[in-house]
């Protein structure tokens, strides 16, 4: 019957909801980690600075790490594989999600009803 469809479609929605948000957050914490990890890789890298700021934005997809030292003047170093990892976590992950989970709703929307398909083989 349909409404064992719409039953099935209304209580999977939520869990796929928060599994969908799960991975969002999880993907956008990796991409932050991963920034830091990388500007604090810069400040290693090269003697007599101690400070820094990240920037970034997701169109076009950019990053950089500015640091900062007493003595020495500010470097602003370009990582373009990080903005488009940022782009990546936080467009293309979920927009990919959603349209395998509209994709899984359509399929169950529309499939057969297994139980008449068996009655109409047997009778």
């Amino acid at each position: 019957m349909w409404w064992r469809k719409v039953l099935v479609i209304v209580g999977l929605l939520p869990i796929a909801a928060a599994v969908g948000l799960m991975v969002l957050f999880a993907g956008m914490k990796g991409t932050a980690n991963h920034a830091e990890s990388t500007c604090f890789a810069d400040i290693d890298a090269r003697p007599g600075y101690g400070s820094w700021s990240m920037s970034g934005e997701l169109w076009p997809p950019s990053f950089s790490c500015e640091i900062k030292g007493r003595d020495v003047p500010t470097l602003t170093i370009h990582h373009p594989s990080v903005g488009i990892l940022a782009f990546a976590a936080a467009v293309v992950v979920p927009a990919t999600y959603v349209a395998c989970v509209a994709l899984s709703v359509w399929w169950i929307a529309l499939r057969p009803d297994e139980r008449r398909r068996t009655d109409q083989l047997v009778g």
